[in-house]
């Protein structure tokens, strides 16, 4: 499992990327993805998360995101802890999937 737990907005820069295992990217702000649909590319039977929200804010508004083509679901009201690098619930594990603290209304 690739657990990229930034401290601050995370981008993907145009010639980057991250393959194999399952991925989880949680962003303590904007996440942005300048490398296309192919960006992540999780191992067979694997998918990826992506956790973003306003930088110190959980549950305050959505961040400004570019998923830059990635294709997932999108599910609210479940925080990320930064510290324990855990969701306050579990989030699906069989797609991908934009995760936010935010509860959409």
């Amino acid at each position: 499992m690739t657990v990229v737990n930034a401290g601050g907005a995370l981008s993907i820069g145009a010639n980057g990327g991250i393959d194999g295992g399952a991925i989880v990217l949680a962003a303590d702000g904007a996440f942005t993805n300048n490398a296309g649909a192919s960006a992540l590319s999780p191992a067979s039977g694997n998918v990826f998360t992506i956790y973003s929200q306003v930088a110190g804010n959980a549950t305050g508004s959505l961040p400004g995101d570019n998923f830059g083509g990635l294709i997932g679901a999108n599910y609210y009201n479940d925080a990320y802890n930064f510290s324990a690098r855990t969701f306050a619930t579990a989030a699906p594990s069989s797609i991908n999937q934009f995760v936010f603290g935010y509860a959409a209304t």
